[in-house]
């Protein structure tokens, strides 16, 4: 399947637009660094499921500690609720301040959203890139479905097959 992951940073979408250029999924950022919502969530969720595209959420997290993680996982559930996720809520785990916190701290974290989300209901995952997933993510964290980054930096979009992470249901 083909997808894309937007956010306000690409605007409201054109769902129809979108469709029709053979995307079956959207993985739409739910909040931005404040933990307040994305100013085109909605939006591009109302595009997306109109046009009959798959949607998942991601929430890049900034989560310092659990009682940080249990507000993001709060905010996310409160901006999904009756929304059809079919694809999943996605964990960003990417910021440096987070790598900084050891694998232990990190998996506390990341363990409190993701339980946090399951118990409301929703299959979870993790994002992060190559790098992380080698070099950060703690081994109970890999045991979730993982969406991995890994692309050229002079990204045209076409798909570089070379560059295909051996895991991971979702490869960017």
């Amino acid at each position: 399947m083909n997808g894309i992951d937007i956010s306000a940073y690409q605007g409201n979408v054109n769902g129809r637009k979108i469709r029709e250029s053979g995307i079956e999924f959207a993985i739409i950022r739910v909040t931005d660094k404040n933990n307040k919502e994305d100013t085109a969530f909605k939006e591009n969720y109302r595009q997306c499921s109109n046009a009959g595209i798959s949607v998942g959420v991601y929430k890049f997290s900034y989560a310092l500690s659990k009682s940080a993680a249990a507000a993001e996982a709060e905010k996310t559930l409160e901006l999904i609720r009756n929304k059809k996720i079919s694809c999943g809520v996605w964990l960003d785990l990417e910021w440096e301040k987070q790598r900084q916190l050891g694998s232990k701290k990190l998996e506390e974290i990341a363990m409190t959203f993701l339980d946090t989300v399951q118990a409301a209901g929703y299959p979870c995952g993790i994002y992060c890139n190559t790098d992380w997933y080698t070099n950060v993510l703690p081994k109970s964290l890999k045991a979730y479905p993982l969406w991995l980054a890994r692309y050229p930096a002079a990204d045209n979009g076409t798909p570089n097959y070379s560059l295909k992470p051996g895991a991971g249901i979702i490869w960017q």
